[in-house]
């Protein structure tokens, strides 16, 4: 991060002349690296407005519809662990069919820099919430969960910035709009699995009740609240 590079450049200058007699500027640089970087805590609030009323036409609406564990991470800028266009990796692929988060978690982890956590799953139309940590080493979020029942549907955030502008945000809504994993073929809620291979981009899902007159219609928000 450039803030980093330059307080890092103050500290250098800075230590020569107030550093304790007899420990060389190096030494001091080194111990006030040493210091951890500030935790902040947030809020996710999952709302999911999915119902008969609001996404009836079309493929209709599920008796037992909800959504799978959330899982997600926090992590330097520039993980984009996926993205429309990008192809699912195991992990989305696991979470996209069947709800699992394990692969993924481990797919996060992985990541240099990151921290992953998990939520809980909810019927729809719901709400859920948890708290995460970051810190000013890990400025973005990437957060999913699967739309059920359905063959590979989801909705999530990629890389989305915390930090910007100089500032942590303390308080953003993002719209949730329903993407295919692009690693199964069925085209209803309850289709039988049937496996694409080799797999496709991911995408929004273009079909009715999730897009209407040529508009993607939302299936509900997170709202993410800085609390410290």
């Amino acid at each position: 991060m450039a803030r980093v590079a330059i307080l890092l450049l103050a500290l250098g200058a800075a230590v020569t002349q107030c550093r304790p007699s007899g420990m060389q500027s190096n030494e001091l640089l080194a111990a006030l690296l040493l210091i951890p970087a500030k935790t902040y805590t947030y809020n996710v609030e999952f709302e999911s407005t999915w119902s008969a009323t609001t996404h009836g036409t079309g493929l209709g609406f599920p008796s037992n519809a909800h959504f799978s564990t959330l899982v997600g991470m926090t992590h330097p800028g520039g993980h984009s662990h996926w993205s429309s266009g990008a192809i699912s990796t195991n992990g989305m692929e696991s979470m996209a069919e069947m709800g699992r988060t394990a692969i993924l978690q481990e797919e996060f982890n992985a990541l240099s820099g990151t921290e992953s956590f998990r939520g809980s799953p909810i019927f729809s139309p719901g709400k859920t919430s948890f708290n995460f940590s970051t810190d000013d080493n890990r400025t973005h979020i990437t957060l999913v969960t699967m739309v059920a029942p359905s063959p590979d549907w989801f909705v999530g955030v990629s890389n989305l910035p915390l930090y910007e502008a100089g500032a942590w945000a303390s308080r953003k809504v993002v719209s949730l709009i329903v993407y295919d994993a692009g690693t199964d073929s069925g085209a209803t809620f309850t289709a039988a699995d049937i496996d694409t291979n080799p797999r496709v981009p991911i995408q929004p899902l273009a079909v009715d009740p999730f897009y209407v007159g040529g508009q993607y219609v939302p299936i509900g928000t997170f709202t993410f609240t800085r609390l410290n």
